[in-house]
């Protein structure tokens, strides 16, 4: 059984919005995997699925999630199953949205979007799960930044270990070529951000990648023993 303490103050811990909390989540069954941001949380129980609560000021819990008026936005306290996902390997979240690993391969986003969090190219904020577009193969491994900016990148390795990543923050920044960006103003930040995935130069394949607040590293090597590379 799930259970979560701590601040509540978006009923992150899977209750009514408090000051503090301890909840048992036994509605969720057995559970295999679990994600938390500063303001959600989601988790993978046995059966493959994801189940999320916590703020929902952008649609990140998703679209059961009932929202009610919570600070200066919304939350949904009560764990609600995502639908439109099935046979979910991993959960990964930012402060603002949410993404999935499904079992054949294929990344889900959904929450915010006005920095490319979805990674499809519409810069449409949704609730509903949208599987990233121009990722070429099976993707292994999945990593959200956790930053607590709209712009939270996130990075995946496929299959042929190139990694790829898009939204925004200096995981992008660096090491994408400006004319692969586009460019919101948030009062004296000109914030870049990348609306669909973009290819990682790397010296390696990778088979794992972890994403930092400000930088992000992946995981490669062979005979010869593991190798790591960072940037941002």
């Amino acid at each position: 059984m799930l259970r979560c303490w701590g601040a509540n103050d978006f009923g992150q811990v899977g209750a009514p919005p408090s000051p503090y909390e301890d909840v048992a989540l036994a509605q969720l069954g057995p559970v295999k995997q679990v994600d938390t941001s500063d303001s959600h949380t989601c988790a993978v129980n046995e059966v493959d699925e994801v189940w999320c609560w916590g703020e929902n000021s952008y649609g990140q819990v998703g679209e059961r999630g009932a929202a009610i008026p919570c600070g200066e936005g919304f939350c949904s306290p009560t764990p609600s199953r995502v639908d439109g996902v099935a046979r979910v390997r991993e959960v990964a979240v930012s402060s603002v949205h949410s993404c999935v690993l499904t079992d054949d391969g294929r990344v889900l986003c959904w929450g915010y979007n006005e920095d490319g969090n979805l990674g499809d190219g519409s810069g449409v904020s949704t609730p509903t799960p949208t599987e990233v577009v121009g990722l070429p193969g099976e993707v292994i491994a999945l990593d959200v930044g956790r930053n607590g900016h709209f712009g939270a990148p996130t990075c995946v390795v496929v299959e042929s270990g190139a990694v790829y990543c898009w939204g925004g923050d200096s995981v992008l920044t660096y090491v994408t070529p400006p004319d692969e960006l586009e460019v919101n103003v948030y009062g004296v930040c000109q914030c870049a951000y990348a609306p669909v995935p973009v290819l990682i130069n790397l010296p390696i394949p990778a088979r794992d990648v972890s994403i930092g607040l400000f930088h992000a590293c992946a995981l490669g090597g062979g005979a010869a023993g593991p190798v790591v590379s960072c940037w941002g």
